[in-house]
């Protein structure tokens, strides 16, 4: 894992969500919690450019600077490359036109209005030393596997199993689901991994790369892989019944190993949007058990009051941010100290509920909405992190969850102990029912002048 010295961000998987999977409401939702609640975002260096929602979201606000523009601007957005010689992301998007250029469907041919907005304002905290890059670990270089190595590791111990990864207390319905799934999807299970390594290897890659598995599982299904790349919903859409369901769940799964493993490879936290504990593979048994048996590690309950996101989503961007930097100041200190393996509770939870009720005082017109969060401190002795669903929260699908460093190396040693915490990350309930909002017009709509009533819950963990 990659020491950069940079303690509480996470990969920002929400950008790497497949088109119509994800709405643009949920990625907004994902995307203000991660800037408000946490100390930074981390994007896979091609996430700039081939992600729809991110493009859409920049777009989105014409001639106004993008929220995501803006956080980048200040430095809450690090990119991830791959080659130590690139240094901005005017630079990325040549090399991975170079990587990509041949696969029509996996990286844009030029940039576009939004690429370039995004472009200069990661560039411009580059440039001014605000951020630092965070760089891949090397073939052969201190850190250990590459990227590759560690993702085909990762899928041989979850995917190439002869039963699924169920455990006591599972319940009968998922017992029932994940064994319907191991039966109708072995071939994508071992043949397509197996021809995915050998590809990569053709390719002078070392491991799998996922696009290759990808084209593989496309080619098991009929599909041309030399016409271009195709996205898991054309691999759905080619599909039905048993087998549709069956390889919803496994390509599911091939993302979240794939996000996993490369935040716990450039040793920073993943967070998983529209978190389903029903049918997620790895989120759901590591959420419960952490590869080394259940936790016994404290919840420590916190009730705050917040305004409705949507009224926060309104404001404009950099008046956003400016709430996070004024209010949220201590909350984000104590954060960090806890990221780095000093929880304390009762000032983590204070600064905590001081800053929501900050943010809770800009909905003009509108009482506070009371919402519950919770941290969780696992029992550090146990090498288990993810005892951190409780009955509230048990049957609950579409959470925005979020998983430490250190994770990936664990998923190829069960029982093995968990490395390398450096994060502490919401967990946003998602998928709760909304109301009609109410707007109070004005020339200029901003946090102080619109009136939503919504609930939701936020769950929040720390981790030592």
């Amino acid at each position: 894992m990659m020491d950069h010295g940079i303690s509480g961000i996470s990969l920002f998987t929400a950008c790497d969500a497949p088109p119509g999977v994800m709405s643009i409401e949920s990625f907004n939702e994902n995307l203000i919690y991660s800037l408000l609640f946490s100390n930074g975002v981390v994007l896979h260096e091609a996430y700039f450019f081939n992600s729809r929602l991110l493009s859409q979201h920049v777009s989105s606000y014409k001639d106004r600077r993008s929220l995501f523009a803006a956080a980048a601007a200040n430095g809450l957005v690090y990119p991830a490359f791959r080659k130590p010689e690139i240094s901005s992301l005017s630079e990325a998007f040549e090399f991975l036109q170079e990587v990509y250029g041949h696969s029509p469907g996996l990286f844009p041919a030029q940039q576009t209005v939004e690429h370039r907005k995004i472009i200069d304002s990661v560039d411009s905290s580059l440039i001014d030393k605000i951020i630092q890059p965070i760089y891949w670990p090397q073939p052969g270089s201190k850190d250990g596997q590459t990227v590759g190595e560690g993702f085909e590791d990762a899928l041989r111990a979850w995917l190439q199993t002869e039963k699924p990864p169920l455990v006591n207390g599972d319940s009968e319905d998922r017992k029932s689901l994940l064994n319907r799934v191991w039966a109708a999807s072995s071939d994508w299970r071992t043949k397509c991994i197996e021809e995915a390594a050998e590809t990569t290897r053709k390719n002078n890659g070392l491991g799998i790369a996922r696009n290759y598995l990808l084209l593989a599982i496309a080619e098991s299904l009929g599909l041309n892989p030399d016409d271009r790349f195709y996205s898991s919903n054309d691999l759905l859409s080619v599909t039905s019944g048993e087998r549709r369901l069956a390889l919803g769940i496994i390509l599911r799964c091939i993302d979240e190993l794939h996000w996993r493993n490369f935040a716990g490879k450039i040793g920073v936290g993943a967070c998983f949007a529209q978190y389903d504990l029903s049918a997620d593979l790895t989120s759901g048994e590591m959420s419960r058990i952490g590869m080394g048996g259940r936790s016994s590690g404290i919840i420590i309950p916190c009730d705050v009051e917040l305004p409705d996101i949507e009224v926060i989503m309104n404001a404009p961007a950099d008046e956003i941010l400016k709430l996070r930097r004024y209010y949220g100041a201590d909350y984000l200190e104590e954060l960090r100290r806890a990221t780095v393996g000093n929880i304390r509770e009762n000032e983590l939870r204070s600064k905590f509920q001081a800053y929501c009720k900050q943010l809770s005082r800009f909905a003009k017109d509108s009482e506070p909405e009371k919402k519950t969060a919770y941290f969780l401190q696992p029992d550090s002795r146990s090498g288990s992190t993810w005892q951190i669903i409780n009955s509230s929260l048990a049957a609950a699908s579409g959470l925005y969850c979020s998983f430490e460093p250190g994770m990936a190396e664990s998923t190829v040693a069960a029982g093995g102990a968990i490395a390398g915490f450096l994060a502490v990350i919401p967990i946003i309930k998602k998928e709760f029912e909304r109301t009609k909002a109410k707007r109070i017009r004005s020339a200029k709509p901003s946090i102080v002048d619109l009136n939503i009533d919504r609930k939701s819950v936020i769950v929040h963990r720390g981790v030592v």
